[in-house]
């Protein structure tokens, strides 16, 4: 799938390599400000012993 996506992309190869980066940074920041906070609420995964 990367190397599908990284032929897609256009131009030359340091331009295609500052996007697939800022593609992996964009999906990074979004677990870590939407992804994980949501599914830190789960009552299921909690570690104090309470469900």
């Amino acid at each position: 799938m990367i190397r599908w996506l990284f032929a897609a992309l256009p131009g030359p190869l340091p331009v295609r390599i500052l996007v697939m980066a800022a593609f992996a940074a964009a999906a990074v920041a979004l677990l870590f400000t939407v992804v994980f906070p949501w599914v830190d609420t789960w009552p299921a995964l909690r570690q104090d012993g309470t469900l």
